[in-house]
C-alpha cells in the first residue's frame, strides 16, 4: 500500500508543510484511474509495474496542480444542523477548506472579472506557470452557486486565462467537489503535457464526471484564419436551418377516427370525397394555400361540396346559407 498526500492549496504558505487537498484531487483521481483503466486492458504490464505506473501520473498530476477556494457562506454539518461561520453581506472568505476550515482572509466582494484575475494570478505565481502554458481549468461548484452564477464565473475565467496568456486545452465547470451546500467555488490549474491530456480525455463511466469542453481559445490555433472559420460557421448554420425548413407538400392527407354511430358512414364518404377532391386536397376536402413569409401554410375553407356529402351521409340536416346581414334565431 502506497499513499499519496494532495496538498494542492495555494492559499496557504507551503514552507510550513499544512497545505490541504480541495478540488485539485479530482484531475489526480480521473488521470489516475484512466492510466489503471489502460494498464489493466494490457497484456505487457505486469502488476508491479503497472501499479508503479498509476503512482507515477498520481504523483506527476500532484505536482502540476493548483487550487484555491472563495466561498459566501458556510458549509452545513449534518451533526450540527447550521453553516459553520456566517459573513456578511457583501463579504467574502479566500482560501478556506472545503469543509469550511477557516480561510487566509476576509475581503468585499468584488467584480467576478476582478475576482477572477486575482485568483488565477495566484494560482499562477504559486506554481510558476507563465504565457504559453498548456493548462486544464476547474472551476468548482462548491454546492450553493447557481447556474447562471457559474455561466458569469465561467466567462470571467476564461477571461483572465486569456489575458495571462493561458493556453486553455480543457475546461471543466460544474460540481465536481461539493462541500454541502457551500454558496462558493474554486479555481484550480493543472499543467498539461500530451500524456495528461490523452489521460484526462480518456473515457469513463463515472457519474459524477462531466466531460470537459474545448474552450473557443482553440479555434486560435488551427491554420485558417479567423475569418474563414466564422463564414465556415455561418453556412454551416445557414445550411442547418434549411434543413429544418419543413419540405412544400402541396398534398395531405388528414385521417380523422369517428367515434359515433355513424362511423361507417362517414368513412364511406370520406373515401368518397377523397377520390373526387379539388385542387388536390386530398380526404376531408380541406385545401391549403400558398407559405407565408414564416413558412406556414394558410388554411382555407373546407370544400363545400364534400361537406355536404358528409353531412348527408350522416343523416345531418344541411342548413341553407343565410343571407348577408341576416341573424340567426335564438
Amino acid at each position: 500500500v502506497r499513499t499519496c498526500m494532495v496538498a494542492n492549496d495555494c492559499a496557504l504558505d507551503a514552507a510550513h508543510g499544512n497545505r490541504r487537498g480541495l478540488a485539485g484531487i479530482v484531475f489526480v483521481h480521473k488521470c489516475a484511474g484512466a492510466m489503471a483503466s489502460a494498464l489493466a486492458t494490457s497484456d505487457k504490464a505486469t502488476t508491479a509495474s503497472a501499479f508503479e505506473e498509476v503512482l507515477r501520473v498520481a504523483h506527476q498530476v500532484i505536482r502540476r496542480v493548483r487550487t484555491i477556494n472563495v466561498a459566501l457562506s458556510g458549509c452545513t454539518i449534518p451533526a450540527v444542523g447550521k453553516p459553520g461561520f456566517t459573513l456578511p453581506a457583501g463579504h467574502m472568505e479566500l482560501g478556506l477548506g472545503i469543509h469550511g476550515e477557516p480561510g487566509v482572509c476576509r475581503a468585499s466582494l468584488p467584480a467576478a472579472d476582478e475576482l477572477l484575475a486575482d485568483l488565477l494570478r495566484r494560482v499562477c505565481e504559486d506554481a510558476a506557470r507563465g504565457a504559453g502554458a498548456r493548462v486544464a481549468l476547474l472551476l468548482n461548484n462548491l454546492g450553493g452557486v447557481t447556474q447562471l452564477e457559474m455561466g458569469v464565473l465561467t466567462r470571467a475565467l476564461l477571461s483572465a486565462a486569456r489575458a495571462h496568456g493561458l493556453c486553455v486545452e480543457r475546461l471543466l465547470a460544474g460540481a465536481y467537489m461539493t462541500s454541502l451546500d457551500m454558496r462558493g467555488f474554486s479555481v484550480s490549474v493543472l499543467e498539461l503535457d500530451d500524456e495528461l491530456l490523452s489521460l484526462l480525455d480518456a473515457s469513463t463511466s463515472a457519474p459524477g464526471w462531466i466531460v470537459p469542453s474545448r474552450p473557443a481559445e482553440q479555434l486560435d490555433r488551427h491554420p485558417r484564419s479567423q475569418r474563414a472559420q466564422r463564414e465556415c460557421r455561418r453556412s454551416d448554420l445557414d445550411r442547418d436551418s434549411h434543413n429544418r425548413r419543413p419540405a412544400h407538400r402541396p398534398t395531405t392527407r388528414h385521417t380523422v377516427r369517428p367515434t359515433s354511430a355513424g362511423g361507417a358512414a362517414r368513412r364511406g364518404a370520406h373515401a368518397e370525397g377523397a377520390r373526387g377532391s379539388l385542387h388536390g386536397t386530398g380526404s376531408g376536402g380541406w385545401r391549403r394555400g400558398p407559405r407565408t413569409q414564416s413558412g406556414a401554410r394558410r388554411r382555407l375553407h373546407p370544400d363545400r361540396s364534400q361537406l355536404a356529402a358528409v353531412r348527408s351521409a350522416c343523416g345531418c340536416a344541411t342548413h341553407a346559407r343565410r343571407a348577408p346581414g341576416s341573424r340567426a334565431r335564438r
